[in-house]
C-alpha cells in the first residue's frame, strides 16, 4: 500500500458524519467514536493546525496519542473503535493498538488489532507519510466469526509540537473463505 498524501485532517469529518451520531453511556457506541472524531477533526481544522514538519519532530522523548479509527469494509459494514499510538521520538518508532471495536449497530467485536513494526521517517518530505506500522491481529463478531487481520497503516503528526496524529490504513479481515477488504481506514488522535 503506498499513498502519496495525506491530508491532516483526511476526510474524516466526511466519513463520521455520514455515519451520524449521538451519545449514549459506557461502553462506547459507534455514534460515540463517531461523535469523538468529528470532535477532533473540527479542533484540527478549526485551529488551522499544520502537518509538523518531519525535521521538525522531537528527536527524544516520547509521546502517547488517543483518538478514534473507522473504516467501511468491502461488504459495506462499518467499524470504529479506539486508537492508541505510542511513539518514540529517540528510537524513531511507533506501536500501539485499535481497541474496543463495534460494528455500525454498536456490536462489540472481541479482540484488538496492534501495531507493529512501525518507524519514524524523518526524510519524508512534507505532506507524505511520516511513519507507517504493521497493524495485525483477530476479531470475533456478535455471530462468533473469528476473522484475521492483516493491514498496514501510514501516518503523519500535527501541530507545532506534534500534538496530532492522522493517517490511514489498508489491509484484509479473513474468515475462512470469507475475506473482507478495507482500504479507506482513516484514525485521528490527540496527544496526552
Amino acid at each position: 500500500m503506498k499513498y502519496t498524501k495525506i491530508p491532516l485532517s483526511l476526510s474524516f469529518v466526511a466519513f463520521l458524519s455520514a455515519c451520524g451520531g449521538s451519545s449514549s453511556p459506557d461502553p462506547l457506541s459507534f455514534d460515540d467514536f463517531v461523535d469523538e472524531g468529528v470532535a477532533i477533526a473540527n479542533l484540527i481544522e478549526g485551529s488551522d493546525i499544520q502537518e509538523t514538519a518531519p525535521g521538525a519532530l522531537p528527536t527524544t522523548g516520547s509521546a502517547r496519542y488517543v483518538g478514534v479509527a473507522g473504516t467501511t469494509l468491502s461488504d459495506s459494514s462499518e467499524v470504529a473503535g479506539r486508537f492508541n499510538l505510542d511513539a518514540d521520538f529517540a528510537d524513531n518508532s511507533v506501536s500501539g493498538a485499535l481497541s474496543d471495536i463495534v460494528d455500525q449497530d454498536s456490536n462489540p467485536l472481541e479482540g484488538s488489532l496492534t501495531f507493529a513494526d512501525g518507524d519514524i521517517d524523518r526524510t519524508s518530505n512534507p505532506g507524505f507519510a511520516v511513519y507507517e506500522a504493521d497493524m495485525a491481529g483477530s476479531l470475533t463478531n456478535i455471530a462468533d466469526e473469528e476473522f484475521i487481520v492483516d493491514a498496514e497503516l501510514i501516518g503523519t503528526f500535527g501541530g507545532e509540537n506534534a500534538e496530532f496524529v492522522a493517517g490511514v490504513f489498508a489491509g484484509t479481515a479473513t474468515s475462512g473463505d470469507n475475506v473482507l477488504e478495507f482500504d479507506d481506514g482513516e484514525f485521528l488522535g490527540e496527544r496526552q
